[in-house]
């Protein structure tokens, strides 16, 4: 790589980083478009990782320690991931998570962006439909399909979670030629 080839990079990338300190600055500014796509996916891949214990908006750690201990919850579930990918995940769990997505797009500091919360929101409910045969959610068949393919539709995906969703509209296909 030559040396105009290393200036156009770092100008592209100075660009970038000011255009996306302009968006923040700006308090008109959609906050939907203050994220990239690879931006997104690290934040996904953040909120995958963390603890249950010290993420869930609107709950204490001694509540969450409570229903940890009434669903049953193994001791390997210590992250949301863990708790997306188990193939048998507390019920009660998932509904806090759940809850907790939904609270976020709606919680004065915005914790995550509302692209991410969507993501965990409908993969906890899709986490119930698939690995426990209950529904934690008043969205009919049609509004939880219209949000999976949207979400499928994010680049910034990863693959588990990718594939869980996958899943989710697999099941919704299922039902709905179970009831024709």
């Amino acid at each position: 790589m030559n040396h105009d080839e290393t200036r156009s990079d770092d100008t592209q990338s100075l660009l970038k980083k000011t255009r996306s300190l302009a968006k923040m600055i700006d308090l008109g500014a959609d906050p939907q478009t203050l994220w990239e796509p690879e931006e997104l996916g690290t934040i996904l891949e953040h909120q995958l990782a963390a603890p249950l214990e010290f993420e869930v908006i609107g709950v204490d750690r001694a509540r969450l320690r409570q229903l940890r201990a009434q669903s049953n919850a193994p001791a390997e579930i210590q992250t949301f991931g863990d708790l997306l990918t188990h193939p048998q995940p507390p019920v009660a769990l998932l509904e806090l998570t759940k809850q907790h997505s939904k609270a976020s797009c709606f919680h004065p500091e915005r914790p995550l962006p509302d692209e991410v919360a969507a993501v965990l929101y409908l993969a906890s409910i899709v986490a119930a439909l698939v690995k426990c045969g209950q529904r934690i959610t008043r969205l009919n068949d049609d509004g939880l399909q219209y949000g999976l393919d949207r979400a499928l539709r994010q680049t910034w995906l990863d693959a588990s979670t990718r594939h869980l969703l996958e899943a989710g509209r697999r099941w919704i296909e299922a039902h709905d030629s179970e009831a024709e």
